[in-house]
């Protein structure tokens, strides 16, 4: 079932979720990503919004294990978009934020495709900390997310792994659009996705 299918914020994702990480003044488009667009193009661009908004801050949430920054490259992507000239262009429209997403997710986390991560230290802080000075439920929420168990077992994956399992198994993409979204083949996102749930699932075991 894919994201396009399901309402967002009806899934299995732990009370830590997408809407407890907004800020006050977050969430929302800059004026700029809009301004002197075209009714229509406008229209467009609000139903994608609504559309697939959450699902991904979702992505960019679970690729680079920091909620304090998931929204700022979701609504970058977005940027992106309307300056491609891509919100009335529908599905390539979607397949376009998902890979801006993606590609924004693996540069913030400062991974390539094939450098693995090393697994957070429970003595360091949080990802997204830094991202909200002086919140305490910002950096509640943070801190909770970054230490959920498969969060800091899919932090412990190469990119490209994380990238196949979230976005198969999280988003429940189907595996076309998965690989579109991490801009692989199909058949290179399967033997990540194999690798991924090898690994994830004896991390989770143990």
């Amino acid at each position: 079932m894919s994201d396009t299918q399901r309402p967002d914020g009806d899934d299995d994702l732990p009370p830590d979720s997408v809407a407890s990480w907004h800020r006050p003044g977050r969430g929302a488009l800059p004026e700029t990503a809009h301004d002197d667009a075209e009714p229509t193009a406008c229209q467009a661009l609000a139903r994608l919004y609504i559309n697939h908004y959450r699902s991904l801050v979702r992505l960019a949430a679970l690729l680079t294990g920091d909620p304090g920054s998931a929204d700022d490259l979701a609504v970058d992507s977005f940027v992106a978009l309307c300056s491609a000239g891509l919100a009335e262009a529908g599905d390539r429209a979607v397949s376009y934020l998902r890979r801006q997403v993606v590609m924004r997710s693996r540069q913030a986390a400062g991974g390539s495709r094939t450098a693995a991560c090393e697994q957070p230290s429970a003595g360091e802080a949080a990802p997204g900390h830094a991202d909200c000075p002086g919140d305490p439920g910002c950096q509640l929420a943070a801190g909770r997310f970054a230490a959920l168990p498969v969060v800091v077992g899919l932090l412990t994956l190469r990119p490209a792994e994380r990238e196949a399992i979230v976005l198969t198994r999280y988003l429940d993409l189907p595996e076309r659009q998965a690989a579109a979204a991490a801009g692989v083949s199909q058949a290179a996102l399967r033997r990540d996705l194999a690798s991924a749930i090898k690994l994830l699932g004896a991390q989770l075991a143990g």
